[in-house]
């Protein structure tokens, strides 16, 4: 893929920013591999610093010349070289002798720790030698990064319909069991999920999570199997599964998660809760539709907001000790905005194309 530099400078005046600058050591910043599509970074720290305008600027270290020479070429530019860590001093302040502001890997108060990935030593070796501030790339990294191409988004899709079928396979089995007096354990009914999952093409990254009464109010139960509850007649039983097909390059994930009732009537505190559930969903999807329908920007956790405060409504605002949803992508959790203002406080709008939970 081609890479992207008028539409980059372009994001990077909209934002008031002088520059981005991607700073990466032995592969710890994805962004920046991704974004220049590499694969690995060799051992040595580079930096490739993209102005608002002009010609972006590669700085490697002088033995990885070989690991960047493919990239230096795409962008037709020549590597700049260092070798001491003096002459690297150097170099980043030449990089960014005409910048005032630049945007980097890295989210204040660690606000939205995914994003957090340059470390505090380089970001003050960057304000040191540079003489600029530094703001988070975030919204930079979520048009490049997260923003999902037509056929990702077809993959998604593609996903989401197995993801599907094989929740209905499984609350099926577990019905199956229950009705033969057969006994069947959350293990034992994720193993079925995992490996009708493999069967289909999916790879679900890690196993799904199989949950009954109280483990269902744990968000990352992990069933083991010498320790594993029965699925019985009168449990609740939720199932969160997710996967992304195998043999599609840039694949995105499917991620769902569905709640039952193992019995023929469902008690009327059980339906009061899910009926709130369902209530702030529609809250949340509703607040979304109609603030965007304005054209008015929507941010993750005002989302997040409008869901939540459906429950604390109800009364169980106390118990909801997770966000409301979270990005989609070719990793199960994304770099695109997260619908959260509690774990993290996530002040990214939403765009055409960013896909969550």
């Amino acid at each position: 893929m081609p890479f992207p530099l008028p539409e980059i400078q372009h994001r990077i005046r909209r934002a008031s920013l002088d520059g981005w600058l991607l700073a990466d050591f032995r592969g710890t910043n994805p962004v920046a591999l991704h974004l220049c599509g590499l694969h690995s970074s060799g051992t040595r720290r580079w930096f490739l610093y993209i102005p608002a305008t002009g010609s972006p600027r590669l700085l490697v270290h002088a033995i990885e010349q070989g690991t960047f020479a493919g990239l230096a070429a795409s962008l037709d530019i020549p590597l700049e070289i260092y070798v001491g860590w003096q002459e690297l001093h150097t170099r980043v302040g030449e990089l960014l002798a005409e910048a005032k502001v630049v945007a980097m890997e890295f989210s204040a108060n660690n606000d939205m720790p995914t994003l957090d990935l340059v470390g505090a030593g380089m970001i003050q070796l960057v304000r040191e030698v540079g003489q600029v501030r530094v703001e988070g790339s975030q919204d930079l990294v979520q048009a490049f990064q997260a923003v999902l191409t037509p056929d990702q988004v077809a993959s998604h899709r593609a996903a989401a319909a197995i993801v599907l079928e094989t929740k209905d396979a499984a609350f099926e089995e577990a019905a199956r069991a229950i009705e033969d007096g057969r006994p069947l354990t959350e293990y034992e009914l994720q193993q079925f999920i995992v490996q009708r999952l493999a069967g289909e093409g999916l790879d679900p990254d890690h196993a799904p999570i199989v949950a009954v009464n109280a483990h269902a109010a744990d968000p990352h139960f992990e069933p083991a199997e010498q320790a594993s509850s029965p699925i019985r007649r009168g449990d609740i039983l939720l199932i969160d599964l997710w996967g992304k097909q195998i043999d599609r390059p840039d694949s995105c994930f499917a991620d769902v998660t569905w709640t039952a009732w193992c019995g023929a009537q469902v008690p009327s505190q059980v339906a009061a809760i899910f009926e709130t559930v369902g209530n702030a969903r529609d809250a949340a999807l509703e607040f979304m539709d109609r603030e965007l329908s304005a054209g008015r920007p929507v941010q993750g956790a005002q989302v997040d907001d409008a869901c939540r405060q459906v429950i604390a409504d109800a009364g169980y605002g106390n118990a909801f000790i997770h966000r409301t949803g979270h990005s989609l992508g070719t990793q199960v959790h994304f770099t695109g905005v997260n619908i959260d203002n509690l774990e993290t406080r996530d002040s990214r709008t939403l765009v055409p194309g960013v896909m969550f939970t």
